[in-house]
């Protein structure tokens, strides 16, 4: 692989954190392709807009052990010329004190060792959680207009951009690998390709290695089966690929503490022939986080191309309410949600764990929709 200039940019700027640094910009805790790319474009994109502004170090926010968890991810830095050891990861990043600055990618609520930053800039496509309201940028497209937040990021820069030098083509490659992971290779079938969606991919296709369509078509079977084949991977391991966590206010003053993992294959194979074991592997992972409901959502594709989506509601404890949020959970009819049972049984040796699991009707319905309904169904229940 030849090495890019973006390569030299991030060995550059993650040299910095032994100085240091101070101004962050950071994607979201699952570390997806949409989070990578847009702390590095942002990082990078910034130096042309104002030359002399601050030297933004892009994060990925994941532990660099759990690199190999996502081949996507290093095939993509692959076709931009990007060596996976010159990023900056979270195990990277020291001496993080109260003067840091951090711009939000691909997320809009401050976590972890970040929240004792200053936040200065939110660039998004999630719903807003309406916190950090007065920082002076704050760009939140929601999910129904913008499919991936590389495509917002990019039309925020497109503007600014100077006609010469024209954009990198390492840049513009990696910001359309999140773009045609997040739009299934810019599809028109389920509405996952939105307005913004295109005019962010006719801006960068013609800066990038994908001006025919062939090429685009060739690259994104390329990622969707990285992406999908996670058959090496421990059940520990495909939960941590990708992993969101947040907290969810109960009724009362109770707060319900809640995990979130993405799986690409259906969730009877997840679980395994083993159902016992995969479900003592969920309960000893969601001990651990602390976590009184994890839910899994499984995206594939069958046999026949058709796609699909699952989910699995799962608690390590049968107390906090969790069943009568799963059961209500179920029950659920708007937003296009509409979940029939899968009717997976429980081991009769996990007696204390609860678990339901269904087919989602709409397969449209991802965790971007799922996480706001999940906390307006938590607010009305105490964890007790």
């Amino acid at each position: 692989m030849a090495l890019s200039q973006l390569d030299a940019f991030l060995r550059t700027r993650k040299g910095l954190t032994e100085k240091g640094g101070t101004h962050w910009v950071v994607g979201n805790e699952a570390g997806d392709m949409d989070s990578v790319a847009c702390a590095i474009g942002f990082a990078y994109l910034s130096v042309f807009v104002n030359p002399s502004g601050p030297q933004w170090i892009p994060v990925v926010q994941t532990n660099r052990a759990d690199l190999a968890l996502r081949p996507e991810n290093l095939l993509a830095l692959h076709q931009a010329g990007i060596d996976a050891g010159s990023l900056c990861c979270l195990d990277d990043v020291h001496g993080f004190g109260d003067e840091s600055q951090v711009i939000l990618v691909d997320h809009n609520q401050v976590s972890g060792i970040f929240e004792k930053a200053h936040v200065v800039g939110i660039i998004d496509h999630h719903w807003d959680e309406q916190k950090h309201t007065n920082v002076p940028m704050r760009l939140i497209c929601s999910p129904e207009y913008a499919s991936s937040c590389a495509s917002v990021l990019s039309l925020y820069f497109e503007p600014q951009l100077p006609k010469s030098p024209p954009l990198v083509r390492a840049v513009a490659d990696l910001l359309l690998s999140a773009i045609f992971l997040d739009t299934s290779g810019l599809s028109d079938e389920n509405d996952r390709t939105m307005k913004v969606d295109r005019m962010a991919a006719d801006f960068l296709i013609k800066h990038s290695s994908f001006t025919n369509k062939e090429a685009r078509t060739a690259y994104f079977q390329q990622l969707a089966t990285a992406k999908s084949d996670t058959s090496q991977l421990t059940i520990n391991q495909k939960l941590r690929r990708d992993y969101k966590a947040f907290k969810a206010k109960g009724s009362g003053s109770s707060t319900w503490a809640i995990g979130t993992a993405s799986i690409t294959e259906p969730l009877p194979a997840f679980l395994t022939d083993n159902v016992a074991e995969a479900l003592t592997e969920l309960q000893c992972f969601a001990t651990k986080r602390a976590l009184h409901l994890l839910f899994v959502l499984a995206g594939f594709v069958d046999a026949e191309g058709n796609s699909h989506r699952q989910l699995l509601c799962f608690s390590p404890s049968a107390e906090h309410n969790a069943q009568a949020l799963g059961e209500a959970l179920g029950a659920y009819r708007e937003q296009k949600v509409d979940l029939v049972p899968l009717g997976l049984n429980k081991p009769s040796q996990l007696p204390n764990v609860y678990y339901a699991a269904w087919e989602q009707r709409d397969e449209s319905v991802t965790r971007k929709q799922f996480i706001p309904i999940i906390q307006t169904l938590c607010a009305t229940m105490e964890n007790k």
